[in-house]
């Protein structure tokens, strides 16, 4: 490392630029003496930032409690679950203890702390940090390793510079961050006025009010057997896998059919309309996604419910986007039945649905458009 550094840099193991202390042994029969005190554990540290939302309490004697203590600079390193995950605590004076599955790193004046942060954010990055682990399935950074980590140590002037250049780009990724998730909702509510718009337009135009089950071939419910969690099986989609607009091919159980795969009456195949027929959440129910891609078996849960449609007058595309409108969604609120917590919607209740259906031509048509405007909410660059 030390011949690719400039020549007023060192490279030193971090125990020699910074006091290391493993945290307290949590032992429930031992811990009966002391003071209580809330502490950190490694779901704590996240990268860069501390989650203080679910804290652990344990008890804390005299010295222990100045042994585990956390001050402002110090960085607190995961021992467990990821190690080398780190962030650097600037809350201030506080109470808070850690224990056995973090590492306290206290640097020397030689050391900044966002310094040691960043460096273990790199080598973890670049997977450089793996070779310190132990353990072959679950994986650890023991205080002997991790203090034996060498680090490339600049002149204070220059880490307080490079930092500073470090902090002001992720500050400008957390701006960029903030900003998508501000445009996000922006950019949904763009789609739902743009799909309102287009059939409201077509029913002035005087496109028919059909109900579904005018256009449908088939309505059936899935399967009602337990899947299981893992192979073998047929994969059989998740409630999750349906959403308004999207079905998600890879979010699957195991099902294991008696019967002959190719005859199976709950096969999908591309076009089929999947709806959400029981869900706790009751904005999800009756969501609607088309089956696209399918590329190898997969069936569906009772949880779900499939509708065929008839080719010479829908198009899968152009009824997944009708029965997304405000208007439709407004129409089947009345037929979601609430029993114990959970929401849902029959079959029979989802046929009498009634949506202005124009012809065929004109369905793909407006499909087309639709699909348009979605890409173009969904782009950085797209214009509205």
């Amino acid at each position: 490392m030390s011949e690719n550094l400039p020549t007023s840099w060192a490279v030193l193991p971090l125990a020699r630029v910074a006091d290391l202390q493993l945290g307290k042994m949590l032992d429930k029969a031992k811990n009966i003496e002391g003071q209580t005190h809330q502490y950190l554990r490694n779901v704590n540290v996240r990268w860069g930032c501390f989650d203080l939302s679910d804290l652990a309490v344990m008890r804390f004697t005299p010295n222990e409690a100045a042994k585990f203590s956390i001050a402002d600079g110090d960085v607190l390193v995961c021992e467990g679950g990821e190690p080398g995950r780190a962030a650097v605590w600037r809350g201030g004076p506080t109470p808070l203890k850690f224990q056995k599955a973090l590492h306290r790193v206290r640097p020397s004046s030689a050391l900044l702390a966002d310094w040691i942060a960043h460096y273990l954010t790199h080598i973890a990055q670049t997977s450089e940090i793996a070779q310190h682990f132990t353990g072959t399935t679950i994986k650890h950074l023991p205080a002997q390793a991790l203090g034996g980590i060498e680090v490339p140590i600049p002149p204070p002037a220059e880490q307080r510079r490079i930092v500073a250049r470090i902090e002001a780009l992720f500050a400008r990724t957390r701006q960029a961050r903030a900003d998508l998730l501000r445009i996000a909702p922006l950019a949904k509510h763009y789609q739902q006025r743009v799909l309102d718009s287009a059939f409201r337009e077509g029913a002035l135009d005087g496109w028919p009010e059909t109900p579904l089950a005018d256009i449908a071939t088939e309505t059936r419910n899935g399967i009602s057997a337990k899947p299981a969690n893992e192979p073998p099986g047929v994969p059989i989609l998740r409630i999750s896998a349906v959403r308004p607009g999207r079905v998600s091919l890879d979010d699957v159980r195991y099902h294991r059919p008696d019967s002959d795969l190719a005859a199976h009456p709950y096969l999908l195949r591309d076009g089929d309309l999947l709806f959400v027929r029981f869900n706790g959440n009751a904005d999800l129910v009756a969501a609607c996604g088309t089956v696209r891609g399918l590329s190898a078996p997969r069936v569906y849960p009772d949880k779900l419910i499939r509708m065929r449609l008839d080719p010479s007058v829908a198009i899968p595309e152009f009824v997944e986007a009708a029965v997304a409108t405000t208007d439709a969604r407004r129409n089947l609120a009345g037929s979601i039945k609430t029993a114990a917590g959970q929401h849902g919607i029959s079959g029979t209740d989802l046929r009498r649905l009634c949506i202005a259906l124009p012809s065929v031509d004109k369905q793909r048509e407006v499909a087309s458009a639709l699909t348009v405007a979605t890409v173009s909410a969904k782009s950085p660059s797209g214009k509205f």
